[in-house]
């Protein structure tokens, strides 16, 4: 399995990335440190060798007129083979944890999920989010978006003796900020893993054609011993 994290934001202060490798975990991070009349933010990505991938974001501009935009994005890649003489069918189970974004003023948030089996996408989800007008009393300052957790499974098809296929999960999640406005997207996750199952045997077109011909003669079958019984011959 192939993990990759990127986390990147901006701000009037220096920002500071990291990446660190630890139980087999890979860390992106950015962060700008909160300071009066300041841009700040934190775009946090996390992938775990176990198919664990986690994103975070959030920016505030409380009043430079600057803006700010903080993101993080995470992804595994995994090939997976056919060894057997048979074909197999394969499934990849995952479960999402509910994704939670708000807006305020002058911000937006987003976040989307997709997963790709051979650079084609098979599954996704996302959605964008904004903030309304500043002192503005009619429209509301907060926009909040709130996904339920979500736990499901794609069949990606049949893979004959020794063919392979490459699965690809991505996460990511944005936020930015112009003046006065704030957007979080907390903390979600994805996890998965594929499994194989053996394709049930289909009747041979010979085999379902000497079913059906057998079926057929038994109405003769029976018509000849009836006719034996009674004492009748056929015609």
């Amino acid at each position: 399995m192939t993990i990759t994290t990127r986390a990147e934001g901006s701000g009037l202060r220096t920002v500071t990335d990291e990446k660190a490798a630890s139980g087999g975990s890979t860390i992106s991070h950015v962060e700008n440190t909160p300071l009066p009349l300041s841009v700040y933010g934190v775009g946090h990505a996390e992938a775990s060798a176990s198919g664990e991938l986690s994103v975070s974001t959030w920016a505030d501009d409380p009043a430079t007129g600057f803006g700010s935009f903080f993101q993080g994005a995470s992804s595994w890649s995994e090939t997976f083979t056919n060894t057997t003489i048979n074909p197999l069918e394969y499934t990849f189970h995952f479960d999402i944890s509910k994704v939670s974004m708000d807006a305020f003023w002058e911000s937006g948030a987003r976040y989307s999920i997709d997963i790709l089996l051979n650079g084609s996408t098979v599954w996704n989800m996302g959605q964008s989010i904004s903030g309304g007008p500043p002192f503005d009393p009619d429209i509301p300052a907060i926009t909040t978006f709130l996904a339920p957790a979500v736990s499901d499974a794609i069949v990606l098809g049949n893979l004959a003796s020794e063919e392979s296929a490459t699965l690809k999960c991505i996460i990511a999640a944005y936020s930015f900020s112009q003046e006065h406005g704030t957007a979080h997207v907390d903390p979600f996750s994805l996890s998965g893993h594929v499994s194989e199952d053996p394709i049930s045997p289909v009747p041979e077109p010979a085999s379902v054609l000497l079913l059906g011909s057998g079926l057929l003669g038994l109405p003769v079958y029976k018509f000849w011993t009836g006719s034996s019984e009674s004492g009748l011959a056929p015609k």
